[in-house]
């Protein structure tokens, strides 16, 4: 049996690459992932580039995204009891990385807690915002991005990370997972 998407949201993909799909407000918007713009004018279908790109050995920063389905094909780092700054670590000390989250959940029946850490090495797709639903998404931008730090719509920042160590290309993640 099919069923047809509630909204556009709810497609794959419907927006593009480092655009997330926000139905906060009713009707169904893409919007540009925040140090990023349109890469065709104002048609978000094709996706948006940074303003200022990442470069491997300089300044990084992650800006923190609430609220946020989180984006497809990621790796899952490890699956136990790490810390939120290892997760960033991981993310940090990896050139290919434009995106971590942290997610902390426990066993109620066991009482046991286990932390997950997701990476994002490629394009982020498939990343949502919906009221009242999602993860934090932290975001990798440039350290000397002219914007200030929560100026996404609707996000909060909890943590800004100023990245200042040198980077050593590391080939730990494999480009591309799928969830």
């Amino acid at each position: 049996m099919f069923e047809s998407p509630s909204s556009a949201c709810d497609l794959y993909a419907w927006c593009g690459s480092f655009v997330y799909c926000d139905s906060t407000e009713g009707v169904p918007t893409c919007r540009c992932l925040d140090g990023f713009e349109p890469v065709d004018g104002r048609d978000l279908s094709r996706g948006c580039r940074r303003t200022e790109a990442l470069e491997c050995g300089k300044e990084a920063r992650f800006v923190t995204m609430t609220g946020m389905k989180l984006p497809d094909k990621f790796v899952d780092v490890w699956n136990r009891n790490g810390s939120f700054d290892e997760c960033a670590a991981e993310c940090r000390d990896n050139c290919s990385c434009t995106a971590f989250a942290y997610i902390s959940k426990s066993n109620a029946p066991a009482l046991i807690y286990v932390s997950r850490c997701l990476v994002w090495t490629g394009d982020l797709v498939d990343t949502g915002k919906a009221a009242g639903f999602g993860r934090e998404l932290y975001l990798r931008l440039a350290g000397s991005h002219g914007k200030s730090a929560g100026t996404l719509p609707g996000s909060k920042l909890s943590r800004t990370c100023v990245v200042e160590k040198k980077f050593q290309k590391n080939k730990r993640f494999p480009s591309t997972a799928t969830a």
